[in-house]
């Protein structure tokens, strides 16, 4: 039912060919079971966490579960750890003050977690 958008997922991102397999036998079952906790929601919004080491494909698998989602008309909401680190010149600042490992992405204390949490 949604070859065409996995296959067009799939060129758009340059994933290998073996992803449009691995989304048919894996992410579309995990999207029908989001699915099913949807409507038991109601009108609830859900939240779903993926967790998994860096570069092993958490924010692509968030990307097609939302891209299904969207197509099934579901409104969707992709957040990233990522689009929580403090900025380039804060870490600076606080690696001066604090720690050189701070002026890295990935350590602890790099997130602005205040604005997290304001979400």
């Amino acid at each position: 039912m949604y070859q065409q958008l996995i296959s067009n997922f799939v060129k758009q991102e340059a994933l290998p060919q073996s992803y449009t397999e691995d989304s048919r036998q894996w992410f579309l079952p995990l999207v029908d079971e989001i699915e099913k906790r949807l409507k038991a929601a109601s009108e609830s919004p859900i939240i779903i966490g993926i967790n998994g080491a860096q570069g092993t494909g958490k924010s692509t698998l968030a990307k097609l579960i939302s891209l299904v989602l969207n197509a099934k008309r579901y409104s969707v909401a992709n957040l990233s750890i990522d689009d929580f680190y403090f900025s380039k010149a804060k870490r600076l600042e606080l690696a001066n003050e604090q720690h050189s490992l701070l002026a890295s992405r990935g350590v602890p204390g790099t997130h602005d977690v205040q604005q997290l949490l304001q979400i």
